[in-house]
């Protein structure tokens, strides 16, 4: 079976490169179909790749993950109508993209895009500015900073759902949308500095203070990697060479970082008491562990199980009506 992983995680990573180069000749800018098509790349097909040279993955114990999800296994029949599925869907995405991504000729040449970067500067202060207004006031609302740590950032918010209910989560929408259209300004403002070939420092310093913080406060860090994606694909677009080097020679570091951040954000107060703690914690292969943690691997094994599960239940409810 895993020969047959094998080729079939063969047949989209050639697929996935040949749409990323049909789109980098056609557009020299962020496209939704280079957003779109970088997200599968690196949320569905990189823990795919992953789990079919591991045979599968299961989360390790230490992490306390629920059962039910947390292992897939496939040298098991039951999961192959799983990758199947997936397989088939991530082939059409990237074959759809390879065969309607328009070529380049004399008249339809190669598109670009011009940013106004003082307007972005000011978009991403004031949205960064917003954003810190944002923990600030939570803080605030919780009790202080030590109340603040002390309540895990994934179930924060049941507190003020209980006593603000509608309010707090229009209040939290408001607040997510806030730090998207900082992230997107701060993604589209870099992209403008690499297609000069020369960046600011200072600045993406403060941008990416800001995408730490709400890393070490808020505990997600979806908005950084999508930030890091889009600075990848950026020198990617404009043969950034040395940039992407640079960026390679980094991917282990935060590979390591983002797998340990999985376990410290839920105690921030003791980090330092579980540092030994998760040193000497038993993690598996580390190396594959800390790739999974770094794809956010979780939404793919999630999708095995939910393709699995669902079949069955369906089966079972067909039979039932034809019985």
């Amino acid at each position: 079976m895993r020969i047959v992983y094998f080729l079939l995680v063969a047949t989209l990573v050639w697929s996935f490169w040949k749409a990323l180069v049909r789109l980098r000749a056609r557009h020299a800018a962020l496209t939704p179909i280079l957003g779109w098509t970088i997200g599968l790349g690196f949320f569905i097909l990189a823990p795919l790749t992953v789990m079919a040279f591991n045979g599968g993955y299961e989360f390790p114990t230490f992490y306390g993950f629920s059962n039910s999800w947390s292992k897939v296994d496939l040298s098991k029949a039951r999961y192959f109508l799983s990758a199947l599925v997936i397989w088939m869907s991530l082939l059409f995405s990237f074959v759809s993209v390879i065969l309607f991504t328009p070529e380049i000729n004399e008249k339809r040449k190669r598109s670009e895009i011009l940013f106004n970067e003082p307007k972005l500067r000011r978009a991403v202060l004031i949205t960064a500015g917003l954003t810190l207004l944002d923990y600030v006031l939570t803080a605030w609302a919780l009790g202080g900073i030590q109340a603040f740590f002390l309540s895990h950032w994934y179930s924060r918010g049941d507190q003020f759902i209980a006593q603000l209910g509608d309010l707090w989560v229009l209040y939290m929408w408001v607040s997510q949308a806030n730090l998207t259209v900082f992230t997107a300004a701060a993604g589209l403002y870099t992209h403008s500095e690499v297609k000069r070939g020369k960046l600011d420092w200072r600045f993406s310093l403060l941008i990416l203070l800001v995408f730490l913080l709400h890393i070490t406060l808020m505990g997600d860090r979806i908005f950084l990697a999508l930030y890091l994606l889009t600075f990848v694909a950026s020198c990617w677009t404009y043969q950034r060479k040395k940039w992407i080097a640079v960026l390679l020679m980094l991917a282990p570091v935060l590979a390591l970082v983002f797998s340990a951040w999985v376990y410290f954000r839920n105690d921030l107060l003791n980090i330092g008491d579980n540092v030994d703690t998760y040193v000497d914690a038993d993690l598996g292969n580390r190396a594959v562990t800390s790739m999974m943690d770094a794809f956010d691997g979780g939404g793919t094994m999630a999708l095995f199980h939910v393709i699995s599960d669902f079949g069955g239940q369906l089966r079972v409810h067909v039979w039932r009506v034809v019985c």
